[in-house]
């Protein structure tokens, strides 16, 4: 098609790399932006469901990712409130921002090894540089600098292990809502009100109220459990609650199926001996956010299923089922052990 811009004739590009075969001197090459790469390919079904999935997954992973994370706070609330033991900052990032890392190196070697990916396809991919602007580069400083003074609340460092995490924040987010560049704070706190997970918040305030003794729910669920579970090896108990929570949390709201799993853990191990608690916890944790196999399972894996024009809703069901099913079987039977000798 042509058309005519600024005074000159071009013909506008189709990527259809016609040009990239036909060239007798491979003198041509084409590369796309990674998001574009699903388009450029309609028909490799099992390869657009392979992206979709990375996509989805580096979302969910996110959420738990760093120790300041809007999910990753109550989580460690979580673990003390189950464990009697506080996690300190640096605690968190060994023991579950690590191994976030590890499921990033999984992702690419199941696509290869497993589901046999073509990875050749993806040569042509680039990845779209953008710079930030003053205020997105303020609020990375602000955010390093909030990262530095929570490493400082796990070490030895006058003041700071007072003030502790929730002091930290505070501080900084004081400054954040203070501080202006061009006109504007950088926090803007009617954008963060608007972004706020107010049904996780609300959330926690209902486990901490139906978690009390006086409310009695502890007490009927540790009387219809104490038979079946307890006569389970501690192994098989926390392996089962691992996928069972991956398995659940395709249907239902993450982190609510995470607290229903953590809690009857916290029952049963008043009768099973041999679980370790700490550990269980954090596993079940990870579990809860490596479910992204049907469109219910999280916000993106809606998104994805709407684009039934580039992916076949079948075969993505299966993809994502196998990626979330693998990272399940490393999750209970090498990440847990592991934790176990270490908490």
């Amino acid at each position: 098609m042509l058309e005519r811009e600024n005074g000159a004739t071009w013909k506008e590009c189709w990527h259809c790399r016609a040009c990239v075969i036909d060239c007798p001197v491979s003198a041509i090459e084409i590369r796309y932006p990674l998001p574009i790469m699903m388009n450029t390919f309609p028909n490799h079904s099992k390869i657009n469901s392979f992206v979709a999935c990375g996509i989805v997954l580096a979302g969910m992973v996110s959420n738990i990712s760093l120790p300041f994370k809007a999910v990753a706070i109550p989580i460690m609330g979580l673990f003390e409130q189950y464990s009697g033991v506080t996690m300190t900052f640096l605690e968190y990032l060994l023991y579950v921002t690590s191994y976030q890392v590890v499921l990033f190196i999984l992702f690419p070697l199941i696509g290869r090894y497993i589901l046999r990916i073509d990875f050749s396809v993806f040569t042509a991919a680039q990845i779209e540089k953008k710079k930030m602007d003053n205020r997105q580069k303020a609020g990375m400083i602000s955010l390093l600098v909030m990262f530095l003074g929570f490493v400082l609340t796990s070490m030895d460092v006058p003041l700071f292990p007072e003030l502790g995490l929730g002091g930290v924040g505070l501080l900084i987010v004081i400054f954040m809502l203070m501080y202006q560049v061009e006109g504007k704070p950088v926090l803007n706190m009617g954008e963060v009100a608007a972004k706020f997970d107010w049904g996780l918040f609300l959330m926690m305030a209902f486990i901490d109220f139906v978690g009390r003794p006086e409310v009695g729910l502890v007490a009927t669920v540790k009387m219809f459990l104490s038979g079946p579970l307890t006569a389970l090896s501690p192994v098989v108990l926390v392996v089962i609650a691992i996928f069972a929570t991956v398995i659940v949390s395709n249907g239902l709201n993450n982190w609510p199926v995470v607290i229903i799993f953590v809690s009857i853990l916290g029952v049963v191990v008043e009768t099973v001996s041999g679980i370790n608690t700490a550990a269980a916890i954090l596993a079940i944790a990870v579990a809860g956010y490596l479910a992204f196999a049907t469109p219910a399972a999280n916000p993106g894996s809606a998104i994805v299923y709407g684009y039934q024009d580039l992916i076949k809703p079948s075969t993505h069901i299966k993809v994502a089922a196998i990626i979330s099913m693998v990272l399940a079987a490393v999750t209970a039977f090498i990440y847990y052990p592991l934790l176990s000798m270490i908490i």
